[in-house]
C-alpha cells in the first residue's frame, strides 16, 4: 500500500454555512449531508447569475440531474447512532440530493441523482440534455457534487494502487502516477438555445450533442476500452461535426441545450470524482 499525503479539499467554511435562505433550520442542517448545502448554495448562485428569480419557473416541470457517489456523511452518521433523528434519512439519501432542489424551488420535472463514478456529473449534463430536446421542461439544472469526509475511500483507492504517491494529477502525460481526490462542485443551467436567445438569456456556450456508452469487458473492472472510448466519441463529433462547429454551428435535428450560466466550487487541483466535468466548468465572477 503506498502512502499518500496530499488531497484537495474545500475551505471548511463551504461545507457547514447555514442554509437558512433556503428554509433549513440549523437543526435540521446538522442532519444532512455537505453535498446537499453546496448544492443548494450553487444552484441560487446558478440562478442569481443568470437573473432568473427563485420562484421564475416555480411549478413548472424544471428537471434536476446531479452527479454523486460519495456517501461519507451517511457512514459516519451511521457509526454514531444515538445522533439521529427525524431529518436524518432524507438527510443522506442519495436521491434527495437531486430532490432536495426541485423541493426547494418547486420544481416538478425529472429529478434523479446519478452515480457513474467519475462520469457521474457528465452523465447528469448527457441526460439534462436528453430531457430537453425531448421537449420535457423548460430549463434544466445539471451538476455534480463531491466532499470527503472519510478514510474510507483513501485507503481503498491506495490499496488499488490508484493514488498518487507524488500527490498530483497528470492526466494524459507518460509521467502519470495516479490520482489525488479532491472536493469540489459544479452547477450548470441549461435551456433550449431557441428559448435562451427569445429570453435575452446571457449565453456561456451550446451543447450541440452528447452521448454516453460503457466500457464493457475489459482485462479489469476498473480498466478503460479505448476502443469503445473511440466510439463514442466519433458518434458523438459525427452527429455534432467537427470540434469546431460543435461550438459554432447552428444546424442540428434537435434544439440544442444552451450553457446559460455556470457555478462551481472547487480547490486549485486534484480530481473531484462524480464532480469533475462540471465542477471544471467555470464563469467570470
Amino acid at each position: 500500500m503506498r502512502a499518500v499525503d496530499r488531497e484537495a479539499e474545500l475551505d471548511q467554511r463551504r461545507r457547514v454555512r447555514p442554509v437558512l435562505a433556503v428554509g433549513m433550520s440549523p437543526h435540521e442542517a446538522a442532519q444532512v449531508d455537505p453535498q446537499q448545502r453546496l448544492l443548494l448554495e450553487m444552484a441560487v448562485e446558478t440562478l442569481y447569475d443568470a437573473g432568473m428569480c427563485r420562484d421564475t419557473w416555480a411549478g413548472t416541470d424544471v428537471g434536476v440531474f446531479v452527479g454523486a457517489s460519495s456517501y461519507d456523511y451517511s457512514d459516519l452518521q451511521a457509526a454514531r447512532l444515538a445522533t439521529l433523528n427525524a431529518y436524518t434519512m432524507t438527510g443522506v439519501a442519495a436521491a434527495t440530493l437531486a430532490n432536495r432542489l426541485s423541493y426547494v424551488f418547486d420544481w416538478h420535472g425529472e429529478s434523479v441523482a446519478v452515480d457513474t463514478a467519475c462520469s457521474s456529473s457528465l452523465i447528469a449534463v448527457h441526460r439534462a440534455c436528453e430531457y430537453l430536446r425531448a421537449g420535457r421542461g423548460p430549463a434544466a439544472l445539471a451538476g455534480g457534487v463531491n466532499v470527503l469526509l472519510n478514510p474510507f475511500g483513501y485507503i481503498g483507492f491506495s490499496a488499488a494502487t490508484m493514488l498518487s504517491p507524488t500527490g498530483r494529477c497528470r492526466a494524459f502525460s507518460a509521467a502519470a502516477d495516479g490520482l489525488v481526490r479532491s472536493e469540489g462542485g459544479g452547477v450548470i443551467l441549461l435551456k433550449r438555445l431557441g428559448d435562451a436567445l427569445a429570453d435575452g438569456d446571457r449565453i456561456h456556450g451550446t451543447i450541440v450533442a452528447t452521448g454516453a456508452n460503457c466500457d464493457g469487458r475489459t482485462r479489469g473492472l476498473a480498466l478503460p476500452n479505448p476502443r469503445a472510448q473511440e466510439a463514442l466519441l466519433r458518434s458523438v463529433y459525427d452527429r455534432g461535426g467537427s470540434i469546431r462547429t460543435t461550438w459554432c454551428t447552428s444546424r442540428r435535428t434537435a434544439p440544442a441545450p444552451a450553457l446559460v450560466t455556470p457555478r462551481s466550487a472547487r480547490p486549485s487541483d486534484g480530481h473531484s470524482a462524480p464532480a469533475v466535468p462540471t465542477a471544471t466548468c467555470r464563469s467570470d465572477r
